[in-house]
This record gives C-alpha cells, structure tokens and sequence, in this order.
C-alpha cells in the first residue's frame, strides 16, 4: 500500500468558488506577470497615463504613439508610451 501512495502524485486542491473561471497557465509556462507586454489596450493606455481615452485617441491620429492593429483591437506599444513620456519630461 506504500508503493501505491509513493506512485501517486497529490491532487489538486477543488477550485475556489467566486474565483475568477479562468484556466491558470500549465506550469513552466510564461505567464502575464513574467512577460513584459508588448502593447496595451487603449483603456489601460489611459489609465498608464492617467488620461481619458479621447486623449489617446487625439495622440494616435497626431502619431505620437506608434499602434498595432490585431483583428479589431487597437494597441499601443509600449515603447512609444515610453518614448512618450521621456519626451514630456525633457520639455
């Protein structure tokens, strides 16, 4: 009976209700928090930024962030937010 307890790996514990019902990543996998993103959506542009997203629109039609296009969604890259805010700083 030893031998079949040490054979077998423990189970997981049941999931916790009210939790979101998002499947978690299988492990050794990269996940959000270890990934730098490479583009945000425009509402977490704006929250970044702490503006409205009307003002992320005015610096996207003026080109003074770079986007991607993928599918519907619109993103921002995140080396143009950085790019510019170091520029906002110099001025």
């Amino acid at each position: 009976m030893a031998d079949f307890l040490n054979f077998c790996e423990p189970l997981e514990p049941p999931p916790i209700i009210g939790k979101s019902s998002r499947r978690q990543p299988h492990r050794g996998t990269q996940t959000e928090a270890t990934m730098d993103e490479l583009a945000y959506s425009i509402n977490r542009t704006a929250k970044v930024l702490g503006v409205g997203r009307t003002t992320i629109y005015k610096l996207i039609k003026s080109g003074q962030v770079d986007t991607l296009k993928i599918g519907s969604r619109t993103l921002i890259t995140t080396e143009s937010i950085t790019r510019l805010t170091q520029t906002r700083r110099e001025v």
